[in-house]
């Protein structure tokens, strides 16, 4: 489910964070696998409301909104152009504590994926702690997955419930674990201030 961009978006009066996502090649075949599964398949299994959204793994978040999303995308293609494509490979489904993490596909931290995700944030998270240790953040903190569902359900209740059927809906859609899923994808910019349904894509460049 592709996210409608909008270039002339205006800025917030109080500027909140944007994220930076990766997200697979739009004519990949993963890509309309993994939105069908989380428009459609799994969230036929959870109570309303759900919150349908776009296949991406979150780089980094805490990006002011402040910042020009085009010299963003400009910045990525000059100056991270000759980084190795990150492979995305899956490792499982987990249910998680979170809203944005309540399921998800756990992704390896590849060294490609991590240095993408560390040189990403480190010039543009400003609003990261100041303490921050970056080195740390990419190697202890910073744990790539993709999300499948965003839900109000709690972690345990989803486990019992529908942890069976979720795994078993990521199977047969065709999901591999240890295998790539897809190699590079695009970067953008997205700003998540807003209620999920309106979340917009600012920019965006292919690695």
């Amino acid at each position: 489910m592709p996210i409608p961009s909008s270039p002339a978006l205006p800025l917030p009066s109080n500027p909140a964070p944007d994220s930076i996502w990766l997200i697979p090649p739009p004519n990949h075949p993963i890509t309309p696998l993994l939105s069908r599964l989380i428009s459609t398949t799994l969230l036929a299994h959870f109570p309303p409301p759900t919150h349908p959204f776009p296949p991406h793994i979150t780089l980094t978040s805490s990006v002011p909104s402040t910042l020009n999303p085009s010299e963003i995308t400009s910045w990525i293609s000059t100056h991270l152009s000759d980084l190795p494509l990150p492979e995305i490979q899956f490792d499982g489904v987990d249910i998680g504590e979170t809203f944005f993490t309540r399921v998800t596909l756990r992704v390896t931290k590849t060294p490609p994926l991590q240095s993408l995700a560390t040189l990403i944030r480190q010039n543009f998270a400003h609003s990261r702690p100041d303490n921050e240790d970056l080195q740390v953040w990419g190697e202890e903190t910073y744990r790539p997955h993709l999300s499948l569902v965003y839900h109000a359900m709690e972690a345990k209740e989803v486990e019992e419930k529908l942890g069976e059927v979720v795994r078993m809906e990521v199977e047969d859609a065709g999901v591999k674990e240890g295998k790539g899923a897809w190699k590079g994808g695009r970067v953008v910019v997205v700003d998540c201030w807003r209620e999920i349904k309106e979340w917009r894509v600012l920019a965006e460049v292919e690695l």
